[in-house]
């Protein structure tokens, strides 16, 4: 029997899920909202046991975690069938929400911290994901196996770390041609400059950013780096160094 208590809370709930997608200008059927809905409600019990997210409501998560998470879906960035690696994915973002939206991609979540790893789990069983993976082990060590290394047409990061350390973990992983894209806040455009060896160094180079704004009004950034050449076999370097020693 559901309680009045519990009863409002479910209603905020998807009230909050429809509202976000609805600012969006994403449309979505009911098993997808339902999907959503239930991982909303998954985070917030994880982050009791887990600390998988940092928002601690329902309109935290939706309007800040989903709403950016879902920002490039709404940008129409990644094509069906491909293969996505989401590195640090934490809680599952943006990898959960992305892949809900975009059932046909193919999500690869890459997550060192084995609680967090282990939650990701959970929510894929749970809301029954198909072509949805999750490794617990450190980006450095993904990047040299050969069955990850040049195998991904994309990869989304965010809140991870800065800029010259995400280009050298996330673009050994990409084919020829493929993107990253980064999720920053207005610290980001300082980040570039600092980050231009280290992206040129690992291949890639800038393509295109997008400025937008949370419901919130905080600002944020996704940017777009394409890989144009081969990353040298030599990064990512070994686990650890990429954060402790950043290429600059």
């Amino acid at each position: 029997m559901i309680t009045g208590r519990k009863k409002i809370l479910n209603n905020n709930r998807e009230n909050a899920v429809k509202n976000m997608l609805k600012l969006m200008d994403l449309t979505a059927e009911s098993k997808k909202i339902e999907q959503l809905i239930l991982y909303t409600k998954m985070l917030e019990q994880g982050l009791q046991s887990k600390r998988v997210t940092g928002e601690k409501t329902i309109e935290g998560i939706v309007f800040k975690q989903l709403y950016d998470s879902l920002y490039l879906v709404k940008l129409k960035q990644l094509r069906p069938e491909s293969m996505v690696a989401d590195v640090g994915s934490g809680g599952g973002i943006p990898g959960i929400p992305v892949k809900i939206m975009l059932p046909d991609v193919n999500i690869c979540m890459i997550e060192a911290n084995r609680k967090k790893a282990a939650f990701i789990r959970q929510v894929i069983d749970a809301l029954g994901l198909l072509k949805a993976e999750v490794f617990w082990e450190r980006v450095e060590e993904t990047g040299h196996k050969r069955e990850h290394r040049g195998q991904y047409n994309a990869v989304m990061c965010k809140a991870l770390a800065a800029m010259n350390v995400l280009a050298e973990i996330c673009l050994p992983l990409l084919k020829m041609d493929g993107n990253v894209f980064i999720y920053k806040g207005p610290a980001g455009e300082k980040e570039v400059g600092i980050a231009k060896k280290a992206i040129e160094q690992c291949g890639g180079q800038i393509a295109e950013k997008w400025f937008y704004k949370l419901p919130g009004g905080e600002s944020r950034i996704i940017y777009r780096i394409i890989k144009a050449k081969k990353t040298p076999d030599n990064y990512p370097r070994k686990a650890g160094k990429p954060f402790k020693n950043p290429i600059k």
